[in-house]
């Protein structure tokens, strides 16, 4: 704790994070599929979490997430 300065993104802002990112956490704190409620620069982590892991989300709530351009009307079409 107290750390928080020296953490480093795994990308840098406003390009998509890997969505493995976001599943390592699921997986560490051993949830169920999860809600995602995504404001603005979280876009970057909940999107392609969304996309490359959507077994794994029951619902997604997004809020003006950053990075919607980064992905094709399929992909968001693919989504259920």
């Amino acid at each position: 704790l107290g750390q928080s300065k020296a953490a480093v993104a795994p990308t840098p802002v406003g390009q998509p994070a890997p969505g493995a990112f976001l599943r390592q956490v699921c997986e560490g704190l051993q949830t169920g599929p999860v809600v995602i409620i995504s404001p603005s620069l979280s876009g970057m982590y909940s999107l392609p979490f969304l996309f490359q892991h959507s077994e794994q989300v029951k619902a997604y709530i997004p809020v003006a997430p950053i990075c919607t351009d980064k992905f094709t009307a399929q992909q968001y079409s693919s989504i259920q």
